[in-house]
């Protein structure tokens, strides 16, 4: 450690490092036969290097370490064991690699501190939407240690500048101005900075977009009446402009907050998705890059909606820094667009945005205390609907009550009990306008159950394979008296566990609950509920009788899910026999990443081979194929053959399968059985 130069490490977290697993491609050669080809100053693959620099002894290729500057993707698990090992020394290596792809290589900066990486930090935190997570994690780690490292920035050109101001303000948002002017070696700049916030550029006027003629734009109302004529709605779209950010040119915030008093809300959010929808189709011109994050000023319900559906169809390296800003977008609108971004963490066809959906979802449960699906659990909408889980529209004359089956799809019945699969036309002697606006609200009702269904129906899926326990209160808020999500969660058997005794029971029509024999079961107040995997159940027939003789149908396999056991011999063993050598189309291999599975590191080719399921206890199951598969060319590669399974722990040794528990294995085993149609 040396004054300008710090490594601070979480607890535990060196030992971690150190024992990361290395990859070496070249494997076949000795740690003599690697070593002697450095000497010589033959090329060796960044990974042999990093394989070499942890093996070898150190006084042999410490020097080596202080002068390699790699430049590859995806090396922060090759470097970590790296500067483990060699502390300080490795630290120009580190920074040069995080520097040259801080996207994948940036994690492996989290312990350092000095005047670069916090510039480096300070740079990515305000100029780099995909890097929050990063820089949220390395400002919480530092934080005011960081601060005398970013005060010599204040002197310097205004980009740099004002890096360090935001940086500073981010840390004071955080510690309290107080203890940033102490730790400051400039305190009288420091406490200025804070009083007035960070310098931006001179603001100039906004210029007006072309493509946002005000005599063509949506009309928009007032609330005392009347609309607000052309020249009005021209004023309105600058101050829209003019407020990109918070700060952008001063008094325009609250010069906009007062025009929409003035204005009808939904008719304000119309104009802003108009205006989008003008700018993204006139090719996205970067001067008028206001008409996104804007949408979070005006927006309403469909706006999050509309957005969310841009967002999980922008494609991955085209257009992901858009989709990044659209995100940031659909989180400035709180509460209400978790579920959506949940959505698309999970469902967006392109990996760079699920990775980043995913980012900011993590953020949003880590600022409030919680895991991201416990999180979503709390904002699932209810849409409206009454206690029942009903909803009753109106015609006028007739009326039509509202329900869901087990996918959350919405049907109506009118008042003689008749089940329809959507709303009428309007008859003669029905009342137009709330005819109109019933069937408006039952088609979005339609989309937005839908979106639900989908992300909920796997969230209680993946709950119950993973065998997560609810407190008995969040239970009942989340799951047994939310009213769109009861319908879900009463065709499923549950489970109450307390002091080691498992009751499973289901939610009955009235939200009371019922045991096996259908009578009334109170579970104690500290019990914890889940959803009950067939397994534990000693007599899944019982309850399937039951739900066939209430005609109770289930939103996925639950107690008709398939069951595995291995055998004594493959409980022994580390790898299964069984699935080796199978030749399978690479639909099915692909088809594993539904269901948990992801893609294992590339080689160096670009080649993955590999997929990994989580195990629990920090445990993977890795499927290792051949010939492996060209992500965008899978064509190339229309059969995989199975080449082994193992089980490994977290320091990557084989472990026998017979180590995991009952529900895994039957999950495990039920995934590789699926490649095989």
């Amino acid at each position: 450690m040396t004054a300008d130069r710090t490594l601070a490490w979480e607890p535990g977290e060196r030992d971690a490092w150190a024992a990361t697993p290395l990859r070496n491609l070249h494997n076949d050669r000795t740690l003599a036969q690697s070593l002697r080809m450095l000497e010589e100053g033959e090329d060796q693959h960044e990974f042999e290097l990093a394989w070499l620099f942890a093996q070898a002894p150190e006084e042999a290729v410490r020097a080596r370490v202080r002068a390699w500057r790699p430049e590859f993707w995806d090396l922060t698990d090759s470097l970590k064991p790296l500067v483990a090992r060699f502390g300080l020394d490795a630290w120009d290596m580190a920074v040069h690699a995080a520097e040259w792809n801080w996207r994948e290589n940036g994690e492996i900066l989290l312990p350092f501190l000095s005047a670069d990486v916090a510039r480096l930090m300070a740079r990515l935190a305000r100029r780099a939407p995909t890097a929050r997570e990063l820089t949220g994690a390395w400002f919480r780690r530092h934080g005011l240690a960081a601060v005398p490292f970013l005060v010599p920035a204040l002197d310097e050109a205004p980009g740099v500048r004002r890096d360090a101001e935001h940086a500073l303000c981010r840390v004071a948002a955080s510690a309290g101005p107080g203890p940033v002017i102490e730790a400051a070696r400039d305190a009288e700049g420091v406490a200025r900075l804070l009083s007035d916030g960070p310098s931006e550029p001179a603001p100039c006027p906004p210029p007006y977009p072309a493509w946002a003629d005000p005599a063509t734009l949506p009309h928009v109302r007032l609330r005392a009446g009347g609309e607000l004529p052309p020249e009005e709605v021209r004023a309105l779209v600058l101050l829209l402009a003019a407020t990109k950010r918070p700060g952008d040119h001063p008094g325009s915030a609250a010069r906009l907050d007062a025009a929409l008093r003035r204005c009808d809300p939904a008719d304000v959010a119309g104009l802003g998705w108009e205006l989008f929808v003008r700018w993204r189709d006139a090719g996205a011109p970067s001067p008028h890059n206001w008409a996104l994050p804007v949408l979070a000023r005006v927006g309403d319900d469909e706006t999050v909606r509309r957005l969310a559906a841009w967002v999980r169809a922008c494609p991955g390296w085209a257009a992901f820094a858009r989709a990044a800003v659209g995100l940031e977008t659909l989180a400035a609108f709180g509460d209400r667009a978790l579920p959506h971004i949940a959505a698309i963490s999970r469902s967006a066809r392109y990996k760079l945005v699920r990775e980043r959906a995913g980012e900011t979802l993590r953020e949003a449960a880590r600022s409030a205390g919680t895991t991201p699906e416990r999180l979503t659990d709390r904002f699932v909408p209810d849409f409206g609907l009454n206690p029942s889980g009903t909803l009753v529209l109106d015609y006028g004359p007739r009326r039509f009550l509202v329900g869901f089956d087990e996918r959350l799809v919405p049907h109506v019945r009118d008042e003689r009990g008749r089940r329809r699969a959507a709303l009428p036309k309007p008859g003669v002697r029905d009342d137009p306008v709330r005819a109109d606006a019933a069937r408006a609200r039952f088609a979005a009702l339609r989309k937005d159950a839908r979106r639900v269904a989908a992300e909920r129906v796997h969230r209680l899926e993946a709950a119950m394979v993973a065998g997560e326990r609810w407190p008995l209160r969040e239970f009942r808020a989340h799951f047994a008296d939310h009213p769109l999500v009861w319908h879900i969660a009463h065709r499923l058997v549950w489970a109450a566990e307390h002091e080691g005794e498992v009751t499973p029971f289901r939610i009955a029509e009235d939200r009371g609950l019922a045991d096996a024999s259908d009578g009334d079961f109170t579970p104690p107040p500290t019990a914890l509920v889940g959803v009950a995997h067939p397994l534990l159940l000693d007599g899944p027939e019982t309850w399937s009788e039951l739900f066939a003789d209430y005609a109770i149908l289930q939103p996925f396999p639950q107690l008709a899910r398939a069951v595995h056991t291995l055998t004594p011999q493959e409980r022994a063993a580390d790898r299964l026999p069984a699935f080796e050598g199978l030749t399978v189309p690479i639909g099915a291999v692909l088809a594993l990443t539904r269901r948990g599975w992801g893609r294992g590191p590339y080689d160096d080719t670009g080649v993955a081979a590999t997929l990994v399921r989580n195990a629990g206890d920090g445990r993977r199951a890795v499927l290792t194929l051949s010939p492996g598969f060209l992500p965008g060319q899978l064509d190339a590669s229309p059969t995989q053959r199975v080449v082994h399974i193992h089980l490994l722990s977290p320091t990557q040794t084989r472990l026998p399968f017979g180590t995991l528990d009952p529900v895994t294995t039957s999950e495990l085993l039920a995934d590789l059985s699926a490649l095989t149609g």
